[in-house]
């Protein structure tokens, strides 16, 4: 369960509030949830923690579509584009691409 994920990612951020993979983590299990706001927020927090981390990017941009927040979408998904294509993640340069060319 989702929630019950949640109280782990918790858990494990007061032991460590400098995890940036957990916020991640989180955030997909709140956007699983449709806990849209919170999910932005912890992929923000990934964000400033580890700003070079691709799959946030992603995640948020993801969310930002959910949320007809187009302009942001776009700009989240490219920047984890970039980001993939300088780390030769070609899993991700795929993924990412096709969700640009269906926000078009």
């Amino acid at each position: 369960r989702y929630e019950d994920a949640i109280e782990d990612y918790d858990s494990a951020l007061r032991l460590n509030p400098n995890l940036a993979e957990i916020y991640n983590n989180r955030g997909n299990a709140q956007n699983r949830l449709g806990e849209y706001e919170a999910a932005i927020a912890d992929y923000d927090k990934t964000i400033l923690l580890k700003p070079d981390y691709a799959d946030a990017y992603r995640n948020r941009g993801i969310t930002n579509a959910r949320l007809g927040r187009w302009d942001e979408a776009r700009r989240d998904l490219q920047k984890a584009l970039d980001l993939a294509r300088k780390t030769g993640n070609e899993d991700l340069v795929t993924d990412v691409e096709q969700r640009l060319q269906n926000l078009e």
